[in-house]
């Protein structure tokens, strides 16, 4: 495990992946000025918390279980129904797939696939494969491929594409959640509360302020300002609450169940901190002189 220094000295240090679904975050966090902030290829994110190079992550949700991680609490990239950039693709149908190409790196996506087909096609006898990196070249020898990232919202319209999101929700009734905000369990207290309300603020910030959001994503990929809004703000749900806590420890289970991973992995959800945002704002962000409808940055400028 990574050392920590006992003070924080220092900016916080936060990485997020280079991913339409995690822009929001750093939208807010590249103008935090206490935020040394990386955003790097989402396949390297998740080295860069393991390495103790950043004290804060937004990474695959499935990396909680395969190390010493805590939680950050109330922030996360999830949906209750679909999210258009984790998508199945193929040339036939859904009921004919018997082979799937999935992502060399474990992620959230291919456990979530790799659980709930088996689930809820118990009869079919799916083979699931490392993939070669390009899921259109993969279909050459498989029946279904996953894309993930920016990549599936462009998806040409003769392939049929299915929703890895969807599946989740169908078969939990839990939305399903992709990515999770974590801090190695080493860290100290002060600094876990720190990546806390800063991660809470940029959340804030990012929600009252989507327009610019929008705006700032758009200069990264080209899709229509009104389905850029409507994934940034429909499809995707950045809070990590009651009903997001119950979907990953259920996937936790099925994690064990179909030996994703080892069963001495599964734990119980752990947090950074069992305190409320408006304590942690109160004394990250100005105490009793800033109440909590202060601590939003204001880029009114832009």
């Amino acid at each position: 495990m990574p050392t920590f220094p006992t003070k924080d000295v220092s900016k916080i240090r936060i990485a997020v992946p280079s991913r339409l679904d995690a822009i929001l975050f750093e939208y807010a966090l590249r103008k935090d000025k206490d935020v040394d902030l990386t955003v790097a290829p989402p396949r390297e994110v998740p080295g860069l918390l393991q390495d103790g190079i950043v004290d804060c992550a937004l990474v695959p949700s499935v990396m909680y279980f395969q190390g010493d991680y805590l939680i950050v609490p109330d922030a996360a990239v999830s949906t209750f129904y679909q999210l258009s950039t984790e998508l199945l693709v193929s040339r036939i149908s859904l009921q004919d797939v018997r082979s799937v190409a999935v992502p060399r790196q474990p992620d959230t996506a291919r456990a979530i696939l790799e659980i709930a087909l088996r689930e809820l096609f118990p009869e079919i006898p799916y083979k699931f494969e490392i993939g070669t990196g390009n899921p259109f070249k993969d279909l050459d020898r498989v029946d279904a491929a996953v894309i993930s990232g920016e990549g599936a919202l462009g998806v040409p319209r003769d392939f049929k594409h299915y929703n890895i999101g969807e599946f989740w929700v169908r078969l939990t009734e839990l939305p399903a959640v992709f990515y999770l905000w974590l801090v190695p369990a080493g860290l100290p207290v002060a600094t876990r509360e720190r990546a806390y309300a800063h991660v809470m603020r940029a959340k804030k910030t990012g929600l009252a302020q989507s327009d610019k959001v929008v705006v700032f994503a758009r200069d990264r990929v080209t899709l229509n300002r009104y389905k850029m809004i409507e994934y940034l703000t429909v499809e995707i749900d950045y809070d990590l609450f009651s009903k997001q806590v119950k979907s990953l420890g259920e996937l936790c289970d099925y994690l064990v169940d179909y030996r994703l991973i080892p069963e001495e992995k599964k734990k119980p959800l752990e947090f950074a901190t069992s305190r409320s945002h408006v304590s942690v704002f109160d004394e990250i962000f100005g105490g009793a002189e800033e109440g909590i409808e202060d601590v939003m940055l204001d880029w009114s400028e832009e």
